[in-house]
Formats: C-alpha cells, structure tokens, sequence
C-alpha cells in the first residue's frame, strides 16, 4: 500500500471513530447525565460535572475530527502530487509526534484514573466520592479514546516505516 492509502486508511478509521465517539455521546451519556441529575442523590450529582466534560470534550473532539480528517486526506493528496517526498518526509515526522503526544497523555489519563481511585477511597463525603467517580469515569473514556487513536496511528505508522 502507497503512502495516499494509508494515509486515506488512518483518515476514514479517525471519522469513523469520530462518529462512534459523538453517537456514544449523545445516545448514551447524554441521557445518563440527566437520569443523574434528575433522581440522583449527592453521589450521583457529584459525577455530573466529570462526566458532563467527558460529553463536551468527546464532542468537540468528535467534531473536529470529522470536519477536518476528510480535508486533511485530500489536501495531503494533492501535495503528494506535488512533491512526494517531501510531503512524505513532513507527514511522517508529524505522525511521530503525534504518536510521542498519544503516549504522553496515555500515561497522563492512567496517572489521573488512578489518582482519582485512591481519592475515592479518602474522601468521606457522598458528593467528593461521586466526584472521584466521575473523574475516573471521565479519565477512562479519554483513556479510551486515545488508545483507539494510537493503535490505528501506530498501524500507520508500521506501514509508512516499510
């Protein structure tokens, strides 16, 4: 596979999750925040606000991507055509430092999830515990979404470096 098709590939494999992350969103959390808010007790209140950044946050980083993947393929095509090599060389050092940022705050999200667990276990309060839930729930679905993101850049990535 050439250079435009991987890099075609990595695109439509970032909307797609794009679209996965927007439809997770507002289909499933979306509906749980207002569940929380509505019948909830102080634990369930104090996870709103995590997990309410969590919904934007997937959001804005979900519409991002699906604005702006399907113009990076094409103009990345066109200057391909242009100057190959130097397009490629340009191209491939950004996707390392796209991959060195991907492990960077990979190990960030895991520091705060854990941090976030051993709060839990040293507050007394309903409002700080749900607070410490949230912020763990939060710190995963980042978590998760980076890890998506950097599996399918590192298989990218293995494919350019051949």
């Amino acid at each position: 596979m050439n250079f435009i098709e991987q890099i075609t590939m990595w695109g439509k494999g970032d909307i797609s999750q794009g679209k996965w992350m927007m439809g997770i969103s507002i289909f499933v959390v979306l509906p749980l925040l207002f569940f929380l808010i509505k019948d909830g007790g102080s634990l369930q209140k104090g996870m709103v606000l995590p997990l309410g950044f969590l919904v934007l946050v997937n959001l804005g980083y979900a519409g991002f991507i699906l604005s702006s993947k399907p113009k990076y393929s094409a103009e990345i095509e066109k200057l391909y055509q242009e100057n190959p090599s130097q397009t490629f060389s340009r191209e491939y050092e950004k996707m390392k430092d796209f991959d060195r940022s991907y492990i960077l705050t990979k190990y960030l999200w895991a520091a705060l999830l854990t941090a976030s667990v051993i709060g839990f276990f040293n507050v007394s309060k309903e409002y700080f515990q749900g607070l410490t839930i949230g912020l763990a729930l939060m710190f995963f679905g980042l978590l998760l979404v980076d890890v998506f993101l950097h599996n399918r850049l590192k298989l990218c990535l293995a494919a350019l470096s051949t």
